[in-house]
């Protein structure tokens, strides 16, 4: 188990309330957040004594889970009682566990909830001149301090849909502002 599995739980708290309309709840407790009601991640931590400390984030399905766990069997764990219904678990204590990988992972989490009657981008900027250089949701969040790696992560998840939207401008990769 990690020696200060609190520690982890304050630093994925930060990650998952620093989205939009995003909350925070016990549920089947455990710490959970949601944006807009529907659930996009819980901090799962040696649940009936398994041992295993990970973030559960909603994934498309049966299809997808089996990918990602064939791919990294160390990182990708099945959770029991959440596995049927789309969810995954990345684990903290993996050798291969990175803090920019489990943001993007958050940000498709959250996207497979928008496609269920949320959008999970920020409210519009009031001011054109306010805006980044980059548009819509992609500029927004540049504007909210993430980094481009963990959105160019988010757009190759399809967080942000398609890629038309930076191939209208002309770019192919979204890079941090000046």
């Amino acid at each position: 188990m990690l020696a200060d599995p609190d520690a982890v739980l304050t630093r994925l708290r930060a990650l998952c309330l620093a989205l939009p309309r995003s909350g925070e709840r016990l549920s089947h407790g455990m710490p959970a957040f949601d944006v807009a009601g529907k659930m996009f991640c819980y901090f799962w931590r040696d649940h009936h004594g398994d041992g295993l400390t990970a973030a559960a984030v909603k994934t498309s399905g049966r299809d997808e889970q089996d990918l990602l766990i064939e791919s990294d069997p160390d990182l990708y764990k099945w959770l029991p009682y959440m596995g049927p219904s789309g969810w995954i678990g990345l684990d903290f204590e993996a050798d291969s566990f990175d803090w920019a990988h489990l943001e993007a992972r958050l940000l498709s989490s959250c996207a497979s909830r928008r496609r269920n009657g949320w959008r999970c981008r920020s409210d519009r900027l009031s001011s054109r001149k306010a805006r980044s250089a980059y548009p819509g949701p992609i500029g927004s969040r540049l504007k909210e301090g993430i980094a481009a790696e963990t959105l160019n992560a988010g757009l190759d998840h399809g967080v942000y849909g398609s890629r038309s939207l930076l191939r209208k401008t002309g770019m192919t990769r979204v890079e941090d502002p000046p």
